[in-house]
């Protein structure tokens, strides 16, 4: 990554919600926090929403999109909220499809995010079913071998360079 800023980070982070049934996520403010600080360190030009309705997220969603990330190494959206099956997460009122948001940064629509990351961190469940545990015995080691190659023109899928990062298994 070497352009001139890292980028853009936004973190939605719902704590209480409008429907009785979802629990008030305890400790949320926190964790936002400590995610802001996070990214902020690493060189994001971080933008931190607590507790927004569907259309005020789509409002911060949409004017990201029509930004200019020419100079910026990627993107990143985080989403820490409640979540159920199928992909669909909770804004404070309504739910909504991750899709959706992905949609909105296609490098097509977002033309100076084509062959940039698009990065997408869901603190959320994705259903009822539990996941199961592992222990690790050891951790491998990766060496970087391979030369680089000069560079070459090539046509990118408009839904290249995503990359989704779960919290929670389906």
């Amino acid at each position: 990554m070497n352009h001139g800023r890292r980028g853009i980070a936004v973190i939605f982070n719902n704590e209480k919600f409008k429907d009785d049934k979802l629990k008030q996520r305890v400790g949320a403010a926190e964790d936002g926090r400590e995610l802001y600080d996070t990214l902020k360190g690493i060189g994001f030009d971080v933008r931190l929403y607590n507790d927004k309705k569907l259309d005020d997220m789509w409002e911060v969603i949409n004017k990201v999109a029509k930004e200019d990330h020419t100079n910026h190494d990627c993107l990143l959206v985080a989403f820490m909220t409640h979540g159920e099956d199928n992909d669909y997460l909770f804004a404070t009122d309504y739910t909504f499809k991750i899709d959706e948001v992905v949609e909105r940064f296609k490098s097509d629509r977002v033309p100076s995010l084509a062959g940039k990351p698009k990065i997408f961190l869901i603190q959320a469940c994705r259903g009822k079913k539990m996941d199961e545990s592992a222990q690790s015995l050891k951790h491998a080691r990766i060496s970087e071998t391979a030369d680089p190659e000069p560079p070459r023109y090539f046509s990118l899928p408009t839904t290249a360079d995503l990359l989704f990062l779960y919290s929670s298994m389906k």
